[in-house]
């Protein structure tokens, strides 16, 4: 097992966990942020699968629960798959957020907003120093309810 590809392991796990798309779980970390928002106006949450936590409080909610179990199981099969060990990390977490009042309106996407998730993650691997990074995804959503939902103005809703 080589530990060099853990740090790509990790990347590939934290941007799945990002991601826009169903990949590794029934639910997405993007619907968990915008169902909170809409009651309590945050926005970020904080996995930590090494103390197995869920940050803030109004962010544990039963689906990011489903989320954090998924992908908690998902690690070490995607570490083996890179020929990596997923027990050499001591150390995993990820925030991820979404900055609603930034979102964009697409140019002739009538209905349509553009959301941008920031995902920072902190690790450790056995034997090496704390490390960092950083990564973003971008998605337009073009159905009517996402914009409603937040109260977001898009052409059409002023």
């Amino acid at each position: 097992m080589k530990r060099k590809n853990l740090k790509g392991v990790i990347h590939n796990f934290a941007h799945s966990l990002q991601s826009f798309d169903f990949t590794h779980s029934s639910k997405v970390v993007f619907n968990v942020l915008t169902d909170v928002y809409c009651k309590t106006g945050q926005s970020e949450i904080t996995y930590d699968f090494t103390r197995n936590e869920i940050t803030p409080e109004s962010m544990n909610t039963k689906d990011a629960q489903i989320i954090f179990k998924d992908y908690k199981e998902w690690l070490p099969v995607l570490a083996n798959s890179h020929n990596a060990d997923s027990n050499l990390i001591e150390e995993l977490k990820i925030k991820m957020e979404v900055d609603f009042s930034k979102h964009k309106h697409p140019k002739g996407m009538i209905g349509a907003v553009e959301l941008e998730m920031k995902t920072f993650v902190d690790y450790k691997i056995k034997k090496k120093t704390n490390e960092q990074m950083s990564m973003s995804e971008i998605a337009v959503y073009g159905e009517i309810i996402i914009p409603q939902k937040l109260k977001l103005e898009f052409w059409g809703n002023k």
